[in-house]
């Protein structure tokens, strides 16, 4: 038995609070100078990403576990980023710097895309939303493309609306003992078994 109680739920409710605000901020659905707001969303974001993802290693869940904290990485760099920017403390255009990191964080999300196919439908609209973020992001970064940067931005909401499905599900799920708010199906067959957020 865990010792902790599940901590994914924790890690996709703190990712989908900064996740649609940044959508909303890189669509211009709201004002260029809303994009301050992520310095306190992309702080509190962090050490929830953090703390979701060490209790969750401690739990035996390497995938969740370390997703978090990479993500943690993400949502840290947004926040003291935009803190820079605004102090001056740092070029205002940090493309070249954004395309290389979005490159690595692509080919992380690529990497376990498959094994996220085969979990559930929440976990693959997760990973699938991730794969066109970071992946256009990085091609818009290194080509100078706003436009591919725009349509990078639509691969979020399929991020946010995941992240709440299972931050959502699984703590009723453990509170009534058994599954009441499913994931749905894997969008591949031959589904593994896999602990924590992504689990049907």
């Amino acid at each position: 038995m865990n010792k902790y109680a599940d901590a994914s739920p924790c890690g996709n409710m703190v990712l989908a609070f900064f996740l649609i605000v940044f959508f909303a901020v890189l669509t211009g659905l709201v004002p260029p100078a809303m994009g301050t707001f992520l310095i306190p969303l992309g702080f509190a974001s962090s050490i929830g990403l953090t703390i979701s993802g060490i209790i969750q290693l401690k739990n035996g869940d390497p995938l969740g576990g370390n997703l978090n904290i990479a993500f943690s990485v993400f949502t840290w760099v947004a926040c003291v980023e935009t803190l820079l920017k605004v102090l001056k403390l740092m070029p205002a255009d940090s493309s070249g710097a954004l395309a290389w990191l979005t490159l690595a964080m692509a080919l992380v999300v690529l990497g376990v895309t498959p094994f996220l196919l085969k979990a559930n439908l929440a976990a693959g609209m997760f990973i699938i939303g991730a794969d066109i973020f970071f992946a256009l992001t990085s091609y818009a970064s290194f080509v100078g493309s706003p436009t591919v940067a725009y349509i990078a931005a639509w691969g979020l909401p399929l991020c946010v609306f995941s992240c709440l499905w299972q931050g959502i599900s699984v703590p009723l799920n453990a509170i009534n003992g058994r599954t009441v708010f499913g994931h749905g199906p894997a969008l591949i067959r031959s589904k593994p078994t896999i602990k924590g957020s992504t689990n049907s």
